[in-house]
C-alpha cells in the first residue's frame, strides 16, 4: 500500500510539473504575438505552484526559447519544452538563465551564486585582502587590527620589480601614486594610516592593474606605538587571462529572402569578464582589412577603419553586453557580388581593462553561387499567322534560391547579331534597346517579373523577315546580387 501510495504521488507531481510548464509555453507565445519576440524573463504574473519549478534557458535568439520544469520532491520529474509547444522528458541543452527562475527549481547545475568578474588576493598573513569591484574600477584592501597599533603602512607597485610607492589616504581616481622617501611622513599618503583604520578603498589606474597581463603588488605593515615597524604582509592581483574567458557561445545570421539585409545573433556565457561589451568586426575577404560598422545601421553607413573608430561607441566595438543581435544592410556589410565572401568575429572584451578580450568567435557569409540558380525551362516561340509578332512563353522558375528574382528575355536578329533587349508593353514601333543601355529600365525586357510567363511581341524588331532567323533567350536573375543569375534557356524561329 505504501509503495503504491508513492507512485500515486510521483504521477500527481509530474502532471503538475506538465501542466505547469504547458502554462508557461503559453504565456511566452503570448508575449510574443504582443511584443514580436521571446523575454528572456517570465512576466511577473506567471507563478508556479509548491514543489514546482521554471526557468528559461539562453538560446542565443529572442526568436526562440526553452523553458525547463522540476519538482523539488522527484528529481527525475524533469520536462522541458520550445516555442514547437512540444513537452519532452529531460531538461534544456543550453544554459539556464539565473534570474528567470521562479518557484522551487532545483537544477544543480545552476550557481547558487550569480557569478560575477570580482577579483581578489589573500595575503601572506595579517589578515591582508584585496578585492575589487566587478568592473576592476577600484580595490579595497583590509587587513587585522593590530594591538598597540600607532599607525599602519600601506605601499603598491605595478611590476615584479617596479618601484614601491605610497598613495593618498583620501583617495579618488585621479590622485597619484607618491615616491616613498618623499612622502614617508605626509600624513595625507598611506604610511600614515591612522590605528583605527583597518581598510581603505583606492580607485583607478594607479591603485590596480588595468591592462591585461599586468599585476600589481601590496604589502602592508603596522607601527607599534613606541614606532617600531613590524612585519610586512604582502599579495597581488593579477589581471584575469584573456584566453581563460569563455568565448561567445554562438554565432549566427538569418538573412532576408531579399538579400538586402541580415540579422545577426549571438549568445553570451557569463565569463568574468570586468564590464564586458560586444564587439563585432567585418571584412569582404579573407585577406582584408578587418572593419567596424554603425550600430545604428543603414545601407549607406560605411564601415570604419578599426583604429579610427575603435573607441566610438557609435560602432560595433562597444555594443552593450544586453544586446543579442543587430541588423545590418547593404553591399557594406553583406556580400552582394557572385563569388564574394565577407567574414564577421565576435568577441567580448572588457571597457575597463585595456587589451582584454575573450578569444574571437567566427562567422562568413558566402553571396550565392551561379550553379545555385535554375533554368527557366519551357521557352517556345509562336508566330501569328501574318508573321506579324511573336507569342514567348515559358514556365514558371523556381526562384527559391534567388534573391530579389526577375526573369531577363534577349533577342537577336541572327545567330551571329547582337543580343537587345525590348519593350515589354510592345508595340510594333517600340524599339529594341542595347542590353547596356538598358538593363536596368524596367520597361525593357530584363526585368520581367517571374510571375509573367509570357510575352507578345510585334514588328519587324521582334520577329524574322523571309530568310530571316531570329534567336530567344531566357533566364533567371536577381536584382540585389550583382552578376547573379541561371544558365541561358535558348530557341530559334527561321521563316
Amino acid at each position: 500500500m505504501t509503495i503504491s501510495f508513492s507512485g500515486i504521488r510521483r504521477n500527481a507531481a509530474q502532471s503538475l510539473a506538465q501542466d505547469t510548464l504547458k502554462k508557461a509555453v503559453s504565456v511566452m507565445l503570448s508575449e510574443n504575438v504582443e511584443n514580436g519576440s521571446y523575454p528572456s524573463l517570465f512576466p511577473s504574473n506567471l507563478t508556479a505552484p509548491d514543489a514546482i519549478g521554471l526557468a528559461l534557458t539562453d538560446t542565443g535568439s529572442s526568436s526562440t526559447f526553452c523553458i525547463n520544469v522540476t519538482s523539488s520532491e522527484y528529481s527525475d520529474v524533469t520536462w522541458h519544452a520550445r516555442q514547437d509547444q512540444v513537452i519532452t522528458e529531460g531538461l534544456c541543452t543550453e544554459a539556464v538563465i539565473v534570474g528567470s527562475i521562479i518557484g522551487d527549481y532545483t537544477d544543480h547545475d545552476v550557481d547558487e551564486e550569480p557569478i560575477t568578474s570580482i577579483g581578489d588576493f589573500t595575503g601572506s598573513g595579517g589578515g591582508f585582502e584585496g578585492v575589487t569591484n566587478d568592473n576592476w574600477t577600484e580595490i579595497t584592501l583590509s587587513w587585522d587590527s593590530v594591538p598597540d597599533a600607532s599607525r599602519y603602512e600601506v605601499q603598491l607597485r605595478s611590476a615584479t620589480n617596479g618601484t614601491w610607492m605610497l598613495r593618498r589616504i583620501a583617495d579618488d581616481a585621479g590622485n597619484p601614486n607618491a615616491p616613498i622617501s618623499s612622502y614617508q611622513n605626509n600624513t595625507a599618503f598611506s604610511a600614515h594610516i591612522p590605528a583605527n583604520t583597518t581598510s581603505i578603498t583606492w580607485h583607478g589606474g594607479n591603485a590596480l592593474p588595468q591592462i591585461a597581463g599586468a599585476t600589481f603588488e601590496y604589502q602592508y605593515r603596522a607601527y607599534s606605538s613606541s614606532g617600531v615597524a613590524g612585519q610586512w604582509h604582502s599579495g597581488s592581483l593579477a589581471v584575469p587571462s584573456g584566453p581563460t574567458l569563455a568565448t561567445i557561445s554562438s554565432f549566427t545570421h538569418t538573412m532576408s529572402a531579399d538579400w538586402t539585409n541580415a540579422d545577426f545573433n549571438w549568445a553570451v556565457t557569463n565569463n568574468r569578464m570586468p564590464a564586458p561589451m560586444i564587439e563585432i568586426q567585418l571584412r569582404s575577404a579573407t585577406n582584408g582589412t578587418w572593419m567596424l560598422r554603425r550600430v545604428n545601421d543603414t545601407a549607406a553607413n560605411p564601415n570604419g577603419s578599426i583604429g579610427t573608430y575603435v573607441d566610438d561607441s557609435a560602432f560595433s566595438a562597444r555594443i552593450p553586453i544586453t544586446t543579442s543581435s543587430i541588423n545590418w544592410k547593404g553591399q557594406y556589410a553583406l556580400p552582394m557580388t557572385v563569388g564574394q565572401t565577407y567574414e564577421y568575429q565576435i568577441r567580448v572584451k572588457s571597457s575597463t581593462i585595456s587589451g582584454l578580450y575573450t578569444n574571437w568567435t567566427p562567422l562568413s557569409i558566402s553571396a550565392p553561387t551561379l550553379a545555385s540558380q535554375p533554368l527557366v525551362t519551357g521557352l517556345s516561340a509562336s508566330p501569328q499567322s501574318s508573321w506579324s509578332g511573336v507569342t514567348l512563353n515559358w514556365n514558371a522558375p523556381n526562384t527559391s534560391s534567388t534573391p530579389s528574382p526577375v526573369v531577363e528575355v534577349q533577342l537577336r536578329s541572327s545567330p551571329t547579331g547582337t543580343w537587345m533587349l525590348r519593350r515589354v508593353a510592345d508595340a510594333a514601333a517600340s524599339a529594341n534597346g542595347s542590353v547596356a543601355g538598358y538593363n536596368d529600365d524596367a520597361a525593357f525586357s530584363a526585368k520581367i517579373p517571374t510571375s509573367t510567363t509570357q510575352l507578345n511581341w510585334e514588328g519587324i524588331y521582334a520577329t524574322p523577315a523571309a530568310g530571316q532567323t531570329f534567336e530567344y533567350r531566357i533566364r533567371i536573375k536577381s536584382t540585389t546580387v550583382t552578376n547573379l543569375w541561371g544558365d541561358w534557356s535558348t530557341i530559334q524561329l527561321s521563316r
